[in-house]
């Protein structure tokens, strides 16, 4: 019995499975890194409706920006954007709301020095995004400091 060798690629049902369209994908890639890059300048800005609008237009929550691989809720934990963070961590919440280990993961996803959210905003001194980051599972601190021990150093500098 001779085994018969195709060199046509067949799908199950004797036809090609379609190739993709070499023209129109580099436009679809190109348009989503650039609602990427738009959701990561609107959480820097702490544009709650921009960001909405991006993320219900296909945006993702998980992309970084190329230097320093920033997500859109690191941008906003540094700055300081508490409405933004908000905004991000409820679409967070609805995306991955049959999975809270892919939420964690979201929430202390670190970027190129190993940094998350919560100790980028806590290294800024932005104690309202550092709680409601840490309420919703965020971890960390800031390197060689606990939370509490660097909200006390900030008290006493501001003399409470």
């Amino acid at each position: 019995m001779k085994l018969q060798h195709s060199h046509k690629p067949d799908n199950g049902n004797g036809r090609r499975p379609a190739l993709p369209d070499v023209q129109t994908e580099p436009i679809v890639w190109k348009r989503q890194r650039a609602i990427d890059g738009e959701l990561l300048k609107a959480a820097t800005a702490g544009n709650r409706g921009k960001i909405m609008e991006l993320v219900e237009s296909g945006a993702r929550l998980e992309t970084m920006e190329a230097r320093f691989r920033w997500t859109p809720l690191i941008c906003a934990s540094v700055e300081g954007k508490v409405d933004a963070v908000k905004t991000l961590l409820s679409a967070a919440k609805k995306k991955y709301s049959d999975d809270k280990e892919s939420f964690r993961a979201y929430i202390n996803q670190t970027d190129a020095t190993g940094w998350n959210a919560v100790m980028w905003a806590s290294a800024e001194k932005h104690s309202e995004v550092v709680t409601l980051l840490r309420r919703c599972g965020g971890a960390g601190a800031l390197i060689g400091h606990s939370i509490d021990s660097f909200y006390r150093e900030c008290s006493m500098l501001r003399g409470e």
